[in-house]
């Protein structure tokens, strides 16, 4: 029962000790509100595109997503949606920072704060150059072969605020991905005994289902990404250069998209 003491401020009751159980429930609830419930619509969007292209006789190549789609209603009214998506997609963010607070944690347990900026910064541009060339040659590769759709970033119409949009959606998937999939649930599966690559398989599995509306090769693409930066994170236990490192794949990814498609043939 609460009492209020005369200074205004609430007592509440003792948080209940975290248990395997506790904890089990925790990564189910906090993956139901963010990226497990991405992977969901994802795998449920990739069988009716696999529907539809068999219906069409047609590759999934031929059939195109939108990562930032335009509601064509009024163009500030689209601004406000896409601030409010990227409101939502950080929110259970806070929720993982507010539960590792309660288990007597904070994100610095995941290696997210600004401790080592420098270190931080070049290990993670050095990881984005990296997986970035082998992301593109993929991406091409697996679109040609047919077993990825074509991606459209946003609308066609261009307005002070498109590109700086496209980072800022970039930082929120950096943020979400890499703090929820890529460190907390390591974090949590570590806690509860899982044997390591039994988590990195999990949660790379994981993080290729929620990109699986882009189409396979983009599955296993990412699939292989969430080994390798879960490797990283499980022997450094820092996910900050991963996330600068997906931060700037996507921020270059997106503006770079905008600004040279149709100007280079082979981009699809």
């Amino acid at each position: 029962m609460k009492t209020q003491s005369s200074s205004g401020e609430v007592a509440l009751p003792e948080a209940a000790p975290v248990t395997g159980r506790l904890l089990r429930l925790e990564i189910v609830l906090v993956l139901a509100l963010s990226l497990g419930a991405s992977a969901a619509y994802a795998v449920v969007d990739i069988v009716r595109q696999v529907l539809v292209a068999i219906e069409t006789h047609r590759a999934l190549s031929a059939q195109t997503t939108t990562l930032a789609p335009s509601l064509d209603i009024h163009p500030y009214i689209d601004l406000a949606y896409q601030l409010l998506g990227v409101a939502t997609q950080l929110a259970p963010v806070l929720l993982v920072a507010y539960l590792l607070y309660r288990s007597g944690e904070s994100l610095k347990t995941l290696g997210v704060d600004a401790s080592r900026p420098r270190q931080d910064l070049v290990f993670g541009a050095a990881l984005a150059l990296l997986v970035g060339s082998v992301g593109l040659a993929l991406l091409v590769g697996s679109h040609a072969a047919g077993f990825s759709l074509t991606i459209a970033i946003g609308e066609s119409r261009h307005y002070w605020w498109t590109v700086p949009m496209l980072i800022l959606s970039a930082a929120g998937s950096g943020i979400s991905e890499e703090i929820i999939v890529g460190a907390y649930l390591l974090h949590r599966l570590d806690q509860l005994g899982w044997a390591k690559w039994t988590a990195l398989i999990a949660a790379a599995v994981l993080r290729g289902a929620y990109h699986l509306y882009q189409g396979f090769g983009s599955f296993f693409a990412n699939m292989v990404l969430g080994l390798f930066f879960g490797i990283i994170f499980q022997r450094t236990k820092r996910a900050m250069p991963m996330l600068i490192a997906h931060f700037l794949i996507d921020a270059v990814a997106f503006v770079g998209y905008l600004e040279l498609k149709g100007h280079l043939s082979w981009l699809p």
